[in-house]
């Protein structure tokens, strides 16, 4: 009969073969990496002849690298330029690293820093150039491995390059000058702002920009740019600035395919010129 000493009788199991076993459960990160020194004592039968012998057994560590999802996706709009962020992918393990191993089709658009597992552009992607060797939608296969320990994982990271409208819209006319009295009366139109869509599902949006004296003078309603307020001829802060309004019109597509800035390419100046209503 063999018996094992009650401090080891919680982790090891003995035959009455003399088999040591583990327990079920197996070992826990914090037994690995340890020696056990374990006493048995045979019995030829109760009460009869005995010997004691010591075994030492080491619980070795077992590392491994697992992803913290099955597969990602990711999207990322064309004309982004280069390093644009995509996604990261996320390992665990003792030392990890990344590596990109297949790009699927075969590209080399994307790159992945071998620390973090951030995925970025190397490339801006344009829609527009894009050919058979730069697809818009893309599947790395990505390898998480640990270099000490030679244990290693990979994943899917599914990637689609999306539309940006990056043209913006045009108006006419581009420059307005004009001439008029300080007697012109609110609601004065100078001109109607005529922009064409690029897109069918582009939706405009108009902003006025002026400086500070011209805060509040003009409007667009309808399309059309109006008198909005008084205008003066009569002061200092007029002849400062030769009798002169200063305004532009920015023109943004606010469509859920967004431009690639918040405001319109083309921004429409408008000059108005004021004169004395007594001349």
């Amino acid at each position: 009969m063999s018996t094992l000493p009650p401090s080891a009788s919680s982790l090891f199991n003995i035959t009455q073969n003399g088999e040591i076993l583990v327990p079920a459960s197996g070992y826990s990160s914090k037994q690995a990496d340890q020696t056990y020194k374990l006493a048995i004592t045979v019995e030829e039968e109760p009460g009869g002849a005995s010997c004691t012998g010591l075994v030492n057994i080491n619980v070795l560590p077992v590392y491994f690298v697992n992803f913290t999802k099955k597969s990602y996706s990711a999207s990322i709009r064309e004309n982004t330029g280069p390093m644009a962020f995509v996604t990261t992918v996320t390992a665990n393990g003792v030392c990890v690293r990344y590596e990109i191993i297949e790009q699927s089709p075969t590209t080399n658009n994307f790159q992945i820093n071998e620390v973090t597992g951030e995925i970025r552009t190397t490339y801006n992607l344009d829609l527009d150039f894009l050919d058979k060797r730069s697809p818009s939608s893309v599947q790395l296969q990505v390898r998480a491995y640990d270099p000490i320990h030679l244990v290693s994982a990979t994943t899917l990271v599914n990637i689609t390059v999306l539309e940006a409208n990056d043209i913006p819209p045009f108006c006419t006319p581009a420059v307005f000058v004009d001439t008029v009295p300080e007697t012109t009366p609110i609601g004065y139109k100078f001109f109607n702002l005529n922009c064409n869509k690029d897109q069918k599902k582009q939706k405009l949006s108009y902003k006025i920009i002026t400086n500070a004296n011209s805060l509040y003078k003009f409007r667009l309603q309808n399309g059309e740019f109006q008198v909005n307020n008084t205008i003066t001829y009569d002061s200092a802060e007029m002849a400062s600035v030769s009798f002169q309004y200063f305004a532009s019109i920015n023109v943004t597509d606010s469509s859920t395919v967004p431009s690639l800035s918040s405001k319109c390419q083309n921004p429409h100046f408008e000059r108005v010129h004021l004169t004395d209503a007594f001349i």
